[in-house]
């Protein structure tokens, strides 16, 4: 289905924003949380994710529910 130009280049110009703060989120290691009721059904990574939001040490929870991959 044929876009309007105008709207394609907004798209174009939001998608590049949000690359942008992911690649900024990468390089600082922090990565913008919002605690919500969508986490619970939404996040495999909700409890430790909680657990640091709040200031708490999650790297026994990490040890112990998580496998690190790559």
């Amino acid at each position: 289905m044929p876009k309007d130009p105008a709207l394609t280049k907004r798209t174009m110009e939001d998608l590049i924003a949000t690359a942008a703060d992911i690649e900024r989120a990468q390089r600082l290691n922090s990565f913008p949380r919002t605690v919500n009721k969508t986490c619970t059904w939404d996040c495999e990574f909700k409890d430790p994710c909680i657990v640091e939001y709040f200031g708490g040490d999650a790297s026994s929870l990490l040890k112990a529910n998580y496998e690190r991959t790559k």
